[in-house]
């Protein structure tokens, strides 16, 4: 993945649990606090995206739901998950 990629992250709440959701990768992570599912993420995306040709994007689901979200909010929200140095 180049460092210009950017990707689209779905977060949902589950019980007592953040849910991360990647649209472009079929990767997600869990998490109690967004502190710790953007660090969560972070990992998850450097461990698995050296090989992402391999993983297939989400499931179509994932997809609707960030065009109805989109759809309500009147336009995109970017927010990034950073990478430590």
């Amino acid at each position: 993945m180049s460092n210009s990629e950017s990707l689209r992250i779905i977060v949902s709440k589950c019980e007592d649990m953040l849910v991360a959701q990647c649209l472009e990768y079929d990767i997600c992570t869990q998490a109690p606090d967004m502190e710790k599912l953007q660090d969560r993420m972070n990992c998850l995306i450097d461990a698995e995206l050296d090989g992402s040709q391999a993983i297939d994007p989400a499931p179509e689901r994932f997809h609707n739901l960030w065009d109805q979200a989109i759809q309500q909010a009147g336009g995109v929200r970017e927010y990034r998950l950073l990478k430590a140095a």
